[in-house]
């Protein structure tokens, strides 16, 4: 066998193993994840169920009674303020920090206390592992605290449709102007 033949075959096996879904993402795309999760309605996902609408990302921890609530009022915020048009497309997707104690009932009574459209909402609870990958792609900063409660970074991610990191807005309470740009954008590229 010639070489040119034995590359071309190697090729062609190496292609045939690479999973197709993860083939079709960006490399930059947090949904290349394989990162095991639970919604707040039980069904078991991965990442890729958030692909195909803008995404507006974040991540708390239920029985925090300080930065998160804020965080939760800073989303909801740019919900509102988005023209319904682009509103209907957004999606938004709360990833919780406290994996031993956030379980998927908990996370629908943080969503019910919020008043959130869970048609567009959707709130995550992962294994340690999954909760450590994705603050890392989100580049959330997080450490649990003796005696309960997590120290952590407030983030607030858009992900294109694609999950690529698009813009990321620092801190609480910022002005939402640039971000309802960028998902503006987003949604009139659909």
């Amino acid at each position: 066998m010639n070489l040119n033949r034995l590359l071309t075959s190697v090729a062609a096996c190496l292609l045939l193993l690479a999973p197709i879904s993860a083939s079709s993402l960006e490399s930059r795309s947090i949904y290349r994840s394989k990162s095991l999760w639970e919604t707040h309605a039980g069904e078991k996902t991965t990442l890729v169920r958030l692909r195909g609408a803008p995404v507006v990302a974040t991540m708390v921890y239920t029985s925090c009674q300080m930065s998160c609530p804020l965080m939760m009022n800073d989303l909801k915020a740019i919900e509102k303020a988005l023209p319904a048009a682009v509103r209907s497309q957004v999606r938004f997707a709360v990833f919780a920090l406290d994996s031993a104690n956030d379980v998927p009932a908990k996370l629908r009574d943080f969503a019910e206390k919020h008043g959130v459209d869970l048609t567009r909402w959707t709130f995550f609870h992962g294994s340690p592992a999954s909760v450590r990958e994705v603050a890392a792609l989100l580049g959330v900063r997080f450490k649990e605290l003796e005696g309960g409660g997590f120290d952590h970074s407030n983030v607030i991610t858009i992900l294109d449709s694609e999950g690529v990191i698009v813009h990321q807005k620092l801190g609480l309470r910022q002005n939402p102007d640039d971000t309802l740009k960028t998902l503006e954008r987003l949604a009139a590229r659909r």
